[in-house]
């Protein structure tokens, strides 16, 4: 009687260790039936054509290097050092422009002239009678920037939302709420990416303790030709300005700011 007990839990211990390893080798196989559909995709790596990422990676600096030539253009010009912002110009350009409240300077002269006119000079007394709290400070938000298909041009746009404080040697400081956009069209040069074609369309102009609403600003002051401009006022819708920049191949195929 022993021995059969003995025998029936022999055979079920048999039987067990049969059908694990029917269920280790069943489980292997669908293991080695699916690697055996993926380990082609995974031995054949995707095909990259290196010119065309070249490309891309040169276009990728190309908009980080712009970024950085715009932010520059606002610190050295919030600081009121001109002398660091004229070199960000291409004055080599027959029609580098900075286009601006006043109007457009066009040629390396006038674009370098205009921006070291507001150079700052604190040990000229009465150049600091005059300037005495005066501040610019802007920012660079909402960024366009499209490189062209020829990698030699760019055009972007930005918003530029800021505090302006105006001076004066007989009134204090008078803070205001300025708003404005840029177009800008830059060149690549030798020396790296420069401000081409610089247009600054301005917003709004208002005291910093009134609405603009009820005080939007002033209207430009023009002494130079200019080629557009809208400030709010409140009685009418805001147009497209400046107008983003969209894909291209050459300059010659779109607009300039």
């Amino acid at each position: 009687m022993r021995s059969h007990i003995l025998h029936r839990i022999a055979g079920r211990c048999t039987r067990a260790r049969a059908s694990t390893r029917f269920g280790v080798r069943t489980t292997m196989l669908n293991i080695w039936i699916g690697l055996a559909g993926v380990t082609p995709l995974l031995a054949e790596p995707a095909k990259v054509d290196s010119a065309e990422l070249a490309a891309r990676i040169e276009r990728l600096e190309a908009i980080h290097d712009i970024q950085n030539v715009l932010g520059y253009y606002e610190e050295y010009q919030s600081a009121l050092e001109f002398d660091r912002v004229w070199p960000l110009f291409a004055l080599d350009q027959p029609d580098v422009r900075w286009e601006v409240g006043p109007g457009a300077y066009v040629g390396g002269d006038a674009v370098k002239g205009a921006l070291m006119a507001q150079e700052k000079r604190p040990n000229d007394t009465a150049w600091f009678a005059i300037h005495r709290g005066e501040m610019h400070v802007h920012t660079l938000a909402t960024p366009i920037i499209v490189i062209a298909g020829d990698g030699q041009t760019a055009k972007s746009t930005f918003d530029s939302p800021g505090l302006e404080t105006l001076s004066g040697a007989t009134h204090k400081p008078d803070a205001r709420l300025g708003w404005c956009k840029y177009g800008i069209d830059l060149i690549k040069t030798p020396q790296g990416w420069k401000i081409w074609h610089m247009h600054v369309y301005g917003v709004i102009f208002s005291p910093a303790t009134k609405s603009w609403v009820d005080a939007p600003g002033f209207p430009p002051r023009l002494t130079r030709p200019q080629s557009d401009v809208w400030i709010y006022t409140g009685k009418d819708i805001p147009p497209l300005l400046p107008r983003p920049p969209e894909p291209y191949r050459t300059f010659r195929e779109t607009f300039s700011y």
